[in-house]
């Protein structure tokens, strides 16, 4: 009995064989179709990763501080860089994977990879404008194409970023930067003398002119060097319709330059500038510049706070955005969304900054000092010196230091929130490592605005309007541009 089964299920399932090879007992092959082969499944957009994330910015970064070792750059040049860098990166992310809109449009590819789009999309920017950087950036690029897997869609990432990087350059191939750094500053004065203290480039009243700055080829030892970024108001923003969209309201809102120098508001912000912004010597040459009292001279922490905030204002917040993601939980894309939409609200905010600053031409505490007294018969000639003996080539309203700390601190809180706790360094501290602690955003802002006055550069209607400016022109650029997708 037990070999008669055993023989009845070989039996059966031989039968079962021949059927399904379709042969055996004359049965038809047709009978039986042959199944189809499942589609394979396309693979799933990958995501940026928080690290790719935070390599592409620190790529950003040491490459930048590596070129200004022989070849510096100005904070309007690192801003318009920055952007341009952090904006590539994060459009290419996010047509591989997408999150927000983008700045320069194209089609999605949901085969490429994030993380390597993003990267040769910052990589090839970074390159054409640092050549000189192609060594350190190809070694960057290489640590984060070692953290991708090998494949189709490592290959159609790095197109992808490559083509993004190409379109960035094209934006930006002709956006004004090249005839803003070569316009010349009109009207311009005559030389007077070089002999102090009524001395260089005699202004009208109120009026920016050549500065004097420490310079050993002269004698005496002052340099005049030409001012600087002429026609920066009018290099092509990213966010905004033109440099001129936020430009400030008249200079203590006098009718004209003549009439702002004779306002309350700026005999008082004058007094503070000498007292606040005057050299650390006391004298010059012997003779007392400023006639301050002990509550109006500069604290020892005002001057911390002067040279603390020296550094380059994209540098500074750059930093001051590093230290806040490395605490916080943004994923990837909201990472490279953040350096992308604050380097546009800072270059923005420069460019309308440097707009109000030749349009009213006003002049900064050191030629104020100097040439008041032509104007103002109960002010004295005195021969004042900044805290910073050099002092920018650039009319005084608005601050573009403050201006680009404004913007800064509303995309920061915009992500963070206002009251966001953190501490920073700085390069320019006069205490080496030392980091200054704030407990919001806004706090450092306003900090960073206030050092302009305590170095010695602008007056404090200066700081008040470039403050104001700069948050105007962020709160527009996160209303629209690269908002995230419904």
């Amino acid at each position: 009995m037990k070999d008669h089964f055993q023989l009845r299920v070989a039996g059966l399932l031989f039968a079962l064989t021949l059927q399904a090879c379709g042969g055996g007992g004359g049965g038809d092959p047709a009978a039986t179709p042959t199944p189809s082969p499942s589609p394979t499944p396309s693979p799933a957009p990958t995501e940026v990763t928080t690290a790719t994330a935070d390599a592409i910015a620190l790529m950003a970064a040491d490459s930048l501080a590596a070129h200004e070792l022989t070849a510096g750059l100005g904070s309007n040049e690192e801003a318009r860089l920055l952007a341009m860098v952090a904006i590539a990166a994060h459009d290419a992310a996010n047509r591989a994977k997408p999150h927000a809109e983008t700045y320069l449009g194209g089609a999605t590819d949901p085969t490429a990879d994030a993380n390597s789009a993003a990267a040769r999309a910052a990589h090839d920017v970074l390159t054409a404008e640092l050549p000189d950087q192609l060594a350190l950036l190809d070694t960057r690029l290489a640590a984060i194409a070692a953290t991708v897997a090998d494949g189709s869609a490592e290959t159609a990432g790095d197109a992808l970023g490559a083509s993004v990087a190409l379109a960035m350059r094209a934006e930006r191939a002709n956006d004004g930067v090249a005839a803003a750094l070569t316009k010349l500053y009109l009207p311009e004065q005559s030389f007077v003398t070089q002999t102090p203290p009524n001395y260089g480039y005699r202004p009208n009243a109120g009026e920016f002119k050549r500065v004097p700055v420490p310079d050993s080829t002269q004698s005496p030892p002052y340099g005049y060097p030409a001012p600087a970024y002429v026609g920066w108001g009018s290099v092509k923003p990213f966010a905004l319709t033109s440099g001129s969209q936020f430009r400030a309201a008249p200079p203590y809102g006098a009718a004209n330059i003549a009439a702002a120098i004779q306002t309350p508001g700026f005999l008082a912000d004058y007094k503070e500038a000498k007292c606040k912004g005057v050299s650390a010597s006391p004298t010059v040459r012997g003779t007392p510049v400023v006639d301050c009292s002990a509550a109006q001279k500069r604290t020892a922490d005002e001057a911390e706070i002067a040279y603390f905030w020296r550094e380059s204002s994209p540098k500074t917040w750059g930093l001051i955005a590093a230290n806040v993601n490395a605490a916080k939980s943004l994923a990837g894309w909201e990472r490279l969304r953040l350096g992308a939409l604050m380097y546009t609200a800072m270059n923005d905010a420069l460019i309308a900054s440097y707009d109000s600053k030749y349009t009213y031409n006003f002049w900064r505490p050191l030629t104020a000092v100097h040439f008041i007294y032509l104007f103002r018969a109960a002010e004295s000639l005195e021969d004042w010196r900044p805290f910073d003996p050099v002092t920018p080539a650039t009319p005084d309203y608005t601050s573009a230091h403050a201006a680009a700390g404004g913007a800064a601190e509303i995309v920061l809180a915009n992500f963070f929130g206002d009251a966001t706790a953190f501490s920073v360094t700085s390069s320019t501290s006069p205490v080496a490592n030392k980091a200054r602690s704030f407990t919001s955003f806004s706090q450092a802002a306003v900090e960073n605005g206030r050092s302009r006055v305590f170095v010695g550069y602008h007056f404090n209607e200066a700081v008040n309007a470039g403050l104001t400016q700069g948050r105007s022109v962020a709160s527009y650029t996160l209303a629209n541009r690269l908002r995230v997708l419904p």
